[in-house]
């Protein structure tokens, strides 16, 4: 794959994590996981990229349900734990974003690894 498309599809797989976490704060795996499938077995690039973006917003995904689980199991607040829990994914998604720009890697520090 030329190096332009495998920018290009690194930054659509961190641009589309932030894309979705703000249209729905367990939506952020959604374009990784496309952008693993359609380009992931072409490039190594690609693959690292999205496999780190997905593992990050599918752990955003989890420990946002358990947040919300446990918020309103306890009746404390059970609508502001997924308004915390965006910031968290959304803050760390702009390094992603602003490190692919510049063709680098990045680790998610706070990504479990579900896809290897």
């Amino acid at each position: 794959m030329h190096p332009a498309r495998e920018r290009a599809w690194a930054r659509f797989a961190h641009w589309g994590g932030l894309f979705g976490v703000l249209a729905g704060a367990l939506l952020g795996w959604v374009a990784p996981l496309i952008v693993l499938l359609a380009a992931g077995r072409r490039s190594a690039v690609v693959r690292g990229h999205a496999v780190a973006t997905l593992n990050f917003y599918l752990t955003w995904a989890l420990l946002t349900v358990l947040a919300v689980v446990v918020s309103v199991y306890t009746n404390k607040e059970p609508e502001l734990a997924p308004f915390a829990m965006i910031w968290i994914p959304l803050t760390l998604g702009c390094c992603g974003v602003i490190l692919s720009a510049r063709d680098d890697r990045y680790r998610y520090p706070t990504a479990i690894r579900f896809i290897r």
